[in-house]
């Protein structure tokens, strides 16, 4: 968070950051609703051999494949 900051789009409602962060993190609009949507689950069903290629854009799913193959 030192040399980088964090856009965060809102899912279920907004989010405050702790006032320690709060400089280093920008809102993100998006258009519509994206609280389908969940990093936690991906890994989860990874982790648990369950299907996830359906909540990845098709265009990263071998990358999400190989970040989990050197785990």
């Amino acid at each position: 968070m030192e040399r980088f900051g964090l856009l965060v789009a809102s899912r279920g409602g907004p989010w405050t950051p702790p006032e320690t962060l709060a400089h280093r993190v920008t809102p993100l609009e998006l258009p519509g609703s994206f609280d389908e949507v969940s990093s936690s689950e991906v890994r989860a069903r990874i982790e648990q051999g369950k299907d996830w290629h359906h909540l990845v854009p098709p265009e990263i799913v071998a990358e999400v494949e190989a970040i989990f193959r050197r785990k």
